[in-house]
């Protein structure tokens, strides 16, 4: 789930139907649901943690670990999102952030 780190914003842009459009083609089977709309407050989202607020929902497949971080980063770099400047944190692909069959 691709997330912004700030204290609070508005957002100020969220991705087309040609983008999402896009990124399906580009790989078939994802399915990406933004969670925000432009003019919302960050504050106003109902699921969230203290540190972070989601931006989107992206499900996708893969064959291992690194491939499917490539992609995941290469989708959310499709993606327009704008929340007052804020960056969008993205994990790169040699970092692990979960250990396959672990229990979560």
């Amino acid at each position: 789930m691709p997330r912004v780190f700030v204290e609070d914003g508005t957002v100020t842009m969220t991705p087309g139907d040609a983008e999402i459009e896009a990124i399906k083609r580009r790989f078939p089977g994802t399915l990406v649901r933004p969670t925000v709309e432009v003019g919302q407050r960050l504050s106003e989202q109902q699921h969230t943690d203290s540190y972070s607020y989601e931006l989107a929902e992206i499900y996708m497949g893969a064959r291992n670990e690194e491939e499917l971080l490539t992609h995941f980063n290469e989708v959310v770099e499709m993606l327009h999102f704008k929340v007052d400047g804020a960056p969008l944190e993205m994990p790169s692909p040699d970092e692990e952030i979960w250990e396959l069959g672990a229990e979560t």
